[in-house]
């Protein structure tokens, strides 16, 4: 796209220099003229060589893969004993949020646990908030938290961060398809220490991969470039004017 502009551009200023240059008297018009393009067309030759190409391939590198969750509305629940039953002793503060800067929601669970849920652009943090002195939740099928949204499609691997301070709690424990996300803490006992960070690998959006492949493809244009011979150049002499 980059190499395409600079062509036009390139193109255009060229045309009006031979323009300008033919709309002179015979007399003084054509060596100066065929100076003046020549000399452009190496200046543009240059830069798009040595600038815009190089741009372009560091925009394909640098391309960010934005697929997050940032504005996304998510629903939120606790589900107890299973993954399919929502728990009627457990509060979702709000029930629905829209994910932003801060913690989005708060969830409790009988009144005695509280766990704050801070969603990021790539990431979730759960922090555990209890007036027990480390209690164990019920070992059953399932024992946690619940997440949908439309958003999460785009969530393609999840990792454990350093932040998670949760002894037994690994990603045998967190499961999620195209529209949920599930933590489960069956069996599992905690304080008011324990956190939950996790890390979301996304696919990139459309435009994301359309910028990538054009950026990519300006390089490997700039490498063949750079690989072909150089030509001997053949100077033809001009009458300048006087």
């Amino acid at each position: 796209m980059l190499a395409a502009i600079s062509r036009l551009i390139i193109t255009d200023t060229l045309t009006g220099i031979l323009v300008n240059e033919h709309s002179r008297p015979l007399n003084a018009c054509s060596s100066s003229g065929i100076w003046k393009a020549s000399v452009f067309l190496i200046l543009g030759g240059i830069l798009m060589r040595c600038f815009l190409l190089p741009v372009a391939a560091c925009l394909a590198v640098a391309a960010p893969a934005h697929a997050g969750l940032m504005g996304a509305t998510v629903a939120q629940s606790y589900r107890y004993p299973d993954a399919a039953t929502p728990y009627p002793s457990a509060t979702p503060l709000p029930a629905v949020f829209t994910v932003g800067a801060g913690v989005e929601g708060v969830v409790d669970v009988e009144g005695v646990t509280f766990l704050h849920v801070d969603f990021a652009d790539h990431g979730l943090t759960v922090d555990f908030d209890t007036l027990l002195a480390q209690p164990t939740w019920n070992a059953v099928a399932f024992n946690g938290l619940a997440f949908e949204s439309a958003a999460f499609a785009a969530i393609d691997r999840v990792a454990l961060t350093d932040a998670t301070l949760f002894p037994g709690f690994d990603l045998s424990r967190v499961t999620h398809d195209n529209t949920t996300l599930r933590l489960n803490f069956a069996g599992l006992t905690y304080d008011d220490s324990t956190r939950i960070g996790l890390a979301f690998g996304t696919v990139p959006e459309p435009a994301t991969w359309a910028l990538m492949i054009t950026g990519f493809g300006m390089a490997g244009i700039a490498a063949r470039r750079r690989g072909r011979p150089a030509r001997p150049m053949r100077l033809v002499p001009l009458s300048l004017p006087r």
